[in-house]
């Protein structure tokens, strides 16, 4: 059965996924790169995908990081950070604050194709990218 093989296949993908990468992050600094990537869910593949474009993103493209921006409120203007290391010493706070506090200013890391141009740096809330890749 077809089925029964894609899911079996997708099992053993989805391991093997899991030993090799690991979402990054928490520790990256700025001008580091990086690679937005979706994941392997089964649904809401397209969904997600297309939300990573209209924020200005394009999952497997690699990033250099301009900066990264932490905000404590909505109405902060934001702090910016030389690394996620840094956001431990703002205010004493002792663990990563959520993802919706934190935003990355990047831009390609190459030239991308005409259709794929915009203006950049863009910045994207770090809750927005499901994983992180680096090198």
């Amino acid at each position: 059965n077809t089925k029964d093989l894609f899911n079996r296949e997708w099992d053993f993908n989805k391991s093997v996924l899991a030993l090799r990468f690991r979402d990054v992050r928490k520790l990256l600094s700025k001008n580091d790169r990086f690679v937005p990537v979706i994941g392997g869910r089964k649904t809401g593949f397209f969904e997600k995908r297309q939300d990573l474009f209209n924020a200005g993103v394009y999952p497997g493209v690699e990033y250099r990081i301009k900066d990264i921006i932490f905000k404590q409120s909505i109405e902060s203007d934001g702090t910016s950070l030389s690394n996620m290391d840094s956001i431990l010493f703002i205010d004493g706070i002792n663990q990563m604050p959520s993802n919706r506090s934190l935003s990355l200013v990047v831009r390609p890391a190459y030239p991308l194709i005409p259709q794929l141009e915009r203006d950049w740096p863009v910045t994207i809330s770090l809750d927005e990218i499901p994983y992180c890749l680096t090198r």
